[in-house]
This record gives structure tokens, C-alpha cells and sequence, in this order.
């Protein structure tokens, strides 16, 4: 599996690869938007692991380029989300995609990043 992980604390995104990495998943780790929006650009991805918190920072710069078009057919798993949280940018709902409200464990993440 190849995933796209948008987490911009190094620590916290060292720590997801490790455990993923252990699972034979293959992770492009993004720590800044600019990153993200090239990444998302030029690759697919199986998965994207996105946290929501960092997202909303750079979210008008997200719109702007129209990043939610080019995973639109990509499951999400989104964390750090608040309980009201539904989506990003009016992307349509994967019947894949996943929700972990914050505060997020990271075995939890994980974990929900291995569901099909």
C-alpha cells in the first residue's frame, strides 16, 4: 500500500512512518503545504492520512490550487478532526474514507489506515 501522510510535526510523522513502515506500507511524509500540493500533484496514492488541524492552517492555500480535486476518488483518513468535522473543501464522501476525532493515538491511526 502507498500512502500520503500530511502531518507537519516531524516527531508525530517520524513516529506514524515507523509503525507503518512495519506493516509494509510504503509513506510519503509531507511537513509543509508546499510539499503536500506538489506531492498530490504528481503521484497517486492508495491512502492519504491527513490532519485535519494542519490542513485548516492551509486551507485557503489548498483551495486556491484546488488540491481536493486530485483526491477526490481517494479514501481519507482524517484525524485531529473535531467532533463536528464532515469533510474538506465539499470533497464528496468516500464510503472509505475515515474520521478519528482528536485527541489522536497513534496505534489508532495506524490501525485505521490498515482497514480496507
Amino acid at each position: 500500500m502507498k500512502i500520503l501522510l500530511l502531518e507537519n510535526t516531524r516527531k508525530r510523522s517520524e513516529q506514524i512512518m515507523e509503525q507503518l513502515k512495519d506493516k509494509n506500507v510504503e509513506v510519503r511524509s509531507c511537513v509543509t503545504s508546499n510539499d503536500f500540493l506538489e506531492t498530490i500533484s504528481e503521484t497517486s496514492f492508495d491512502k492519504i492520512v491527513l490532519n485535519v488541524e494542519f490542513w485548516e492552517k492551509g486551507r485557503s492555500m489548498y483551495s486556491y490550487f484546488n488540491a481536493c480535486e486530485k483526491f477526490e476518488e481517494t479514501p481519507v483518513v482524517f484525524y485531529n478532526a473535531d467532533e463536528e468535522f464532515v469533510t474538506i473543501c465539499n470533497r464528496p464522501k468516500n464510503i472509505r474514507d475515515q474520521v478519528i476525532h482528536k485527541p489522536v493515538n497513534i496505534e489508532e491511526l495506524v490501525n485505521a489506515v490498515m482497514q480496507v
